[in-house]
C-alpha cells in the first residue's frame, strides 16, 4: 500500500513539473504585436518548447543581426544563451525564421509581417524549474493566414527586458531640478551668514 502511495506521489509531482514547463498555448490575455526593450542589464534568453511541424530558428534584428538560436527540434528545453547588457530602451525586435517553408515572421504589429497578422504574443513570466528567470514568456506563430494562432510553434523567455520603454526624464526637469539645488544652495548661504 505504501509503495502505491509513493508511486501516486511520484506521478503527481511528474504532472505538476510537467505542466510548470510546459503549460500550453501563450493565450489570449497575452500582448499581441508588443515588442521587447533593454533595461541596461544583461539579456539572457531560454528555450522553453516547440509544438511545430515546421523545423525555425530565432534571430534578433539589431546591427548586426544576432543569431540563429534556438532550432526548434534540436533545442532541449531550458537552454539559455546570454546577449549581454543591453542598453536601455533598446528595442529587441526578434524574428522567426521557418525553415520548412520560406516564411520570417517579425515582431510586434500585425504590418510588419507580409501576410498582415500578428505572429508574436508577450506575457509576462515566472520562473519555474526549468527557466530560473522572471522575465517575458514569447510565443510565436510560424503558419501564415488561416493558422491555428496558438502561439506555441516557438516559445522562449527573455529575461533582463521590459515590455514598455523606461521613462527617461527630459532636459527640462534636470534644468529644474538644477535650479532648485542651486535656489536652496542660496538659502543655505544666507542663513550661514
Amino acid at each position: 500500500m505504501k509503495l502505491f502511495f509513493n508511486s501516486i506521489s511520484c506521478w503527481v509531482l511528474a504532472g505538476v513539473l510537467a505542466g510548470s514547463c510546459w503549460a500550453g498555448p501563450i493565450g489570449t490575455s497575452s500582448v499581441a504585436g508588443g515588442i521587447l526593450y533593454g533595461t541596461g542589464e544583461e539579456v539572457t534568453i531560454y528555450f522553453r518548447g516547440s509544438e511545430a511541424g515546421f523545423d525555425s530558428r530565432l534571430w534578433l534584428d539589431l546591427e548586426p543581426a544576432l543569431g540563429p538560436f534556438f532550432p526548434n527540434h534540436s533545442t532541449a528545453p531550458g537552454t539559455s544563451i546570454s546577449l549581454g547588457v543591453v542598453p536601455l530602451n533598446t528595442p529587441l525586435v526578434f524574428h522567426l525564421e521557418v525553415i520548412t517553408e520560406p516564411y520570417d515572421w517579425r515582431m510586434g504589429p500585425a504590418g510588419s509581417n507580409s501576410d498582415g497578422q500578428v505572429h508574436a504574443r508577450i506575457t509576462p513570466w515566472a520562473a519555474d524549474p526549468l527557466i530560473p528567470a522572471n522575465g517575458f514568456l514569447v510565443g510565436w506563430e510560424d503558419w501564415p493566414g488561416e493558422s491555428d494562432f496558438d502561439y506555441n510553434d516557438h516559445e522562449f523567455v527573455a529575461a533582463g527586458v521590459s515590455d514598455t520603454p523606461t521613462p527617461t526624464p527630459e532636459p527640462a526637469t534636470f534644468l529644474m531640478l538644477g535650479a532648485a539645488l542651486v535656489g536652496l544652495g542660496l538659502v543655505r548661504f544666507r542663513r550661514a551668514r
